[in-house]
């Protein structure tokens, strides 16, 4: 057996490997942290006008897509043209727009819209800016906080093996457990990615509510309708109402003028409009972080430590990447790997970053995943059905660093403080008093 590293560069021996786990003993954890510090400022210093226009100009597309689909709502919705269309500017406002100016990415410009504080604070904002079944604040601390923070660890509130495992155990047929998966893909977003990122809100907000309850539990529509309907009602009113209103009474209503056939077929393009996003996005976004060929783990890190870019690489997958038309089809969710090691950059820095990542990744040896997003669906789906099952990183193969003693202080300190920021900034309702985060 080969001598294991350790963060600081040490070496220890005696820990049994499985094949597919040797490559962890070769690795010097703080070689490869000075390597990518080294480029996550260099593209923070790179970022510029070029940057800037091309944010513009995905965000012109993906309102030329909701243009030409409702446009498209005038022809027989049995086309699809519109569904299709309007499908693909609902995801892109999320996947591309909302995502990256939540995280940060373009805080840089210095334009309040574009803000991470102010994009989508509010009812008005959110109805402007990113108007989704998900509420800005909930998702953002949900998805930019518990998930970027705790990527493949139990308390990952994304982690697909762990959300599905009712599924996974459930003795019927693997046929009836795929075809439950393809009707989830359908209705993901309100039925289970708004109530639950709902629920970390909550919890945010005040950390008692949810006292006696596990946490780790995932909150579905359906559940909470006949088991908490208290909070099936707080999820109902403050994120799926608002949008629903206007999705599907709002919207389609001006087409009332051309008669109530061309009402009723502008209503049913609104509604498959919904599934094809629910499906489009559950293809592209679903599917970063499962599969048989990535970790899990069962310790936590600290931010922007070597394990921590580690942990972004082996636990996430790339798809194919390079051009404008390959990264806008997937939702720019294609370079998972580097946007979980850098979460605050551009879309185009992401672009550029990429052989840079994997070549950095190849120097120390380790596995960089990126494969197609189909293959990456069937890794996902195996995942779900319990046909297959993530890999659970060696533990205790590196010896702890001086670092490290310090790991689970800094990580909490860390996550606390983006909380902090993400919930006090989306809504005037929510205060630091009302998270229990104040003395006042």
């Amino acid at each position: 057996m080969a001598p294991q590293s350790t963060e600081s560069g040490e070496m220890v021996r005696g820990k049994n490997l499985a094949v597919e786990d040797e490559w962890v003993a070769g690795v010097d954890l703080d070689a490869f942290k000075a390597d990518m510090d080294e480029l996550k400022v260099e593209l923070e210093v790179a970022q510029g006008p070029e940057h800037e226009a091309h944010f513009h100009k995905i965000r012109f597309y993906t309102e030329l897509f909701a243009v030409l689909g409702t446009a498209a709502m005038y022809l027989p919705v049995q086309w699809l043209v519109a569904p299709v269309l309007l499908g693909i500017a609902t995801t892109a406002r999320w996947t591309m727009v909302g995502h990256h100016t939540c995280h940060g990415g373009y805080d840089w410009l210095k334009q309040p819209k574009f803000n991470r504080f102010q994009f989508a604070a509010g009812p008005w904002r959110r109805a402007i800016d990113w108007f989704d079944w998900m509420l800005p604040e909930a998702w953002n601390t949900e998805h930019n906080n518990l998930h970027h923070y705790h990527l493949g660890e139990a308390t990952d509130p994304d982690l697909v093996e762990s959300n599905l495992d009712f599924l996974r155990r459930l003795p019927i047929p693997q046929v009836l457990k795929r075809l439950a998966v393809a009707i989830m893909a359908c209705v993901w977003k309100w039925w289970y990615y708004a109530p639950n990122t709902f629920k970390h809100l909550v919890h945010q907000r005040n950390p008692k509510l949810l006292e006696g309850s596990n946490s780790h539990e995932p909150w579905i529509i359906t559940d909470l309708l006949f088991k908490q309907p208290l909070d099936f009602l707080a999820v109902f009113t403050e994120a799926l109402l608002p949008y629903a209103a206007y999705k599907f009474g709002v919207y389609p209503l001006p087409w009332l003028v051309l008669g109530y056939d061309a009402y009723i077929n502008a209503l049913w393009c609104v509604v498959l409009a919904d599934v094809v996003a629910n499906m489009y996005s559950f293809v592209i976004i679903v599917t970063n972080h499962a599969g048989n060929d990535l970790y899990r783990f069962d310790t936590p890190c600290a931010p922007y430590s070597g394990d921590f870019y580690l942990r972004a690489v082996v636990s996430s997958a790339n798809f194919a990447t390079g051009t404008d038309a390959i990264d806008f089809a997937h939702g720019w969710l294609n370079y998972q790997i580097e946007h979980h090691c850098f979460p605050t950059l551009s879309m185009l820095s992401y672009q550029q970053s990429q052989p840079r990542v994997k070549a950095l990744c190849d120097k120390h040896g380790i596995p960089y995943v990126q494969e197609s997003v189909f293959k990456r669906l069937l890794q996902l789906v195996n995942v779900m059905v319990g046909a297959s099952s993530m890999r659970l990183y060696p533990e205790g193969v590196c010896a702890p660093s001086k670092a490290g003693k310090a790991r689970k202080v800094a990580v909490s300190a860390s996550v606390c403080a983006s909380v902090i920021d993400t919930s006090t900034r989306r809504s005037p309702r929510i205060s630091k008093r009302r998270l229990g985060l104040t003395s006042e």
